[in-house]
């Protein structure tokens, strides 16, 4: 179950006028799932996704109110990663009730589940949440480790919240599920063998449960409620940025085309491929701005804008400009009769103005002339690049991987013109 997600605008999407344009102001961003208390001094076992990238504080809510800010202590990589998708939380917090622990290996076929948690926060409200089922099968999906597959109903928001078996005592935590039209009853969990593994080497007195009195459903939620938490974070978007109507679409391609984190978010597997994001942007210009993350990047990674003209355009000319991980820049364009492919080999230069490594963002800025384009990066003082963007055509985005595996970010775009002088030497 993939961490659930809402995004609030501060202030409505406003046709600002004059400018025609759509201004966004401050925005969060939030992503919440469910966690379980495992030690009495405030340790807490969820999902690692659903706390993966937090860039604001982490917060926990207990059964009671009462809120903490977590710190993660250890964790293992989503599934997809090559981990099991465990993360273990600490709160300063003590005398709390827990989740006692079983032996995920004694588990059987059709064995009874009962799962707690906070699905559909968002909507729902935060309320505790109870579904029951059965162990279906034991399950590896491509690399994954054994997971647990149960027919119980989860929800985003489950993720991170155990499943507790017969005695109360937790079997596994809540990882996914296949969703379709056709598909009903197909989620998983990471058995808590896997999960104990952080547990056991940070929380004081740490021991498997050896329970074996069997308790009524009523009694095993009654026990457990008050140790299930709501994982929360959030991250505040302050800065504002102009989207031009032909641009945006106004309001309708903000809404659908970026995700609901405000950003697009690329995963890239196919080496030495330009990608494409195609985008209903109208290249009015002349100023363009994006920024550009790189994550996941195990080898040099390239982003950026490409530029198309109009069919009618006296220049035929597609322009690409990219930024890559190594802190370096390159400006290319191919005619439209050429081949599909671009070489982009041997025109790299690089810039002090450029960070380099992953998990950095950087802003690259443009202004287009009709003599030539500048160029900048992180606000510094712009360079000239020998090249004429096609204005009046389409922008979208584009990626490049060169090697290994990489995600690509971008986020805030705007496009702002037409000015009075655009003329540059």
């Amino acid at each position: 179950m993939t961490g659930y997600r809402r995004m609030v605008l501060a202030a409505c999407l406003i046709a600002t006028a004059g400018l025609g344009a759509v201004h966004v102001a401050a925005q969060t961003y939030s992503t919440g799932g469910t966690g379980f208390i495992v030690g009495a001094s405030g340790y807490i076992l969820t999902s690692y996704h659903v706390v993966e990238g937090a860039t604001g504080p982490i917060t926990v809510t207990l059964s009671d109110g009462r809120t903490y800010e977590a710190r993660v202590v250890d964790h293992s990589p989503t599934i997809d990663e090559g981990g099991y998708d465990a993360a273990l939380l600490k709160i300063e917090a003590s005398g709390l009730a827990v989740v006692p622990i079983a032996d995920s290996d004694q588990v059987q076929l059709f064995d009874q589940v009962i799962v707690l948690g906070y699905p559909l926060s968002f909507e729902l409200g935060v309320s505790l949440n109870v579904t029951g089922g059965n162990v279906t099968a034991f399950r590896e999906i491509k690399d994954s480790p054994e997971l647990l597959q149960i027919d119980a109903a989860v929800n985003p928001g489950n993720s991170g919240g155990p499943a507790l078996d017969k005695n109360g005592c937790a079997v596994g935590i809540v990882t996914s599920k296949i969703v379709g039209e056709e598909v009903e009853g197909v989620s998983f969990l990471v058995p808590i063998n896997l999960a104990a593994q952080l547990a056991a080497k940070h929380v004081p007195g740490w021991s498997v449960s050896s329970a074996d009195a069997i308790l009524t459903s009523r009694e095993i939620v009654a026990a457990a409620a008050p140790a299930i938490v709501y994982v929360e974070w959030s991250d505040v978007y302050t800065k504002d940025g102009e989207y031009e109507e032909s641009f945006s679409q106004s309001r309708e391609w903000f809404a659908e085309f970026w995700n609901s984190g405000g950003f697009v978010e690329v995963p890239l597997s196919d080496e030495g491929v330009v990608t494409f994001l195609e985008c209903p942007a109208e290249a009015s210009g002349p100023s363009f701005g994006i920024e550009i993350l790189f994550s996941r990047c195990t080898d040099s990674c390239a982003a950026g804008l490409v530029f198309f003209p109009a069919e009618d355009a006296a220049d035929p000319w597609v322009y690409m400009i990219l930024i890559d991980s190594e802190g370096s820049y390159a400006a290319f364009k191919k005619a439209p009769g050429e081949s599909s492919s671009w070489r982009l080999a041997g025109t790299w230069m690089p810039s002090s103005n450029l960070k380099e490594g992953k998990d950095v963002v950087n802003r690259l800025d443009l202004e287009a002339g009709t003599r030539s384009t500048r160029v900048s990066f992180n606000g510094a003082s712009p360079a000239t690049l020998g090249v004429v963007l096609p204005l009046g055509g389409t922008v979208a985005l584009c990626t490049v991987n060169f090697a290994g595996k990489t995600t690509v970010r971008f986020d805030n775009l705007w496009i702002r013109g037409p000015v009075d002088s655009s003329d540059m030497d």
